[in-house]
């Protein structure tokens, strides 16, 4: 039976049959009494298997594997970043620590998450008009994606931090 016509149909047909494993069924079984076609068609198979079975699917599945631990990587250090850093501030909580605080105090007095929120809401959901100059600057930074609203590094149990972490003496 003859599977190919041309140069690229046979290699068709080889990757497609060879890595569905079918690819010893559609060639002859090659007889011990010639040697030099058993072994031939022994090294063909092997090869391949080796090349494809192996090698080929074995990266295949190292790439997939490393994407999938990058994933994790990734969500264990939101999830530390979660549990050691005020979300609005972004102070570590080692700072809170060093103030004699405690980051969860600090999240639940003085940066609570769920207030901020309700007051984002309450002033996106309010007419332009009805806003004073605080809220409406807070707005346009919120329709800007800009941060000036939040007080990064900054609280007021703590004071204020420059970009390396440690207090101004201002």
């Amino acid at each position: 039976m003859n599977f190919c016509n041309s140069m690229f149909e046979c290699f068709l047909t080889f990757m497609n049959i060879g890595i569905r494993g079918g690819f010893g069924d559609i060639l002859t079984q090659q007889p011990y009494t010639n040697p030099h076609k058993y072994w031939a068609r022994y090294a063909a198979d092997m090869s391949f298997f080796i090349m494809i079975g192996l090698l080929v699917l074995n990266m295949v599945n190292g790439v997939v594997i490393g994407a999938f631990s990058g994933i994790r990587e990734e969500r264990e250090a939101k999830e530390e970043d979660i549990e050691t850093r005020c979300f609005i501030c972004s102070i570590e909580a080692e700072q809170f620590i060093k103030k004699k605080s405690l980051l969860s105090i600090h999240q639940e007095v003085e940066h609570n998450c769920n207030n901020y929120f309700k007051f984002l809401l309450n002033i996106k959901m309010q007419k332009a008009q009805n806003l004073d100059s605080d809220q409406t600057q807070i707005l346009h930074c919120l329709d800007n994606l800009d941060i000036k609203c939040f007080p990064v590094l900054r609280c007021s149990s703590i004071g204020d931090f420059n970009e390396t972490g440690g207090e101004d003496e201002d």
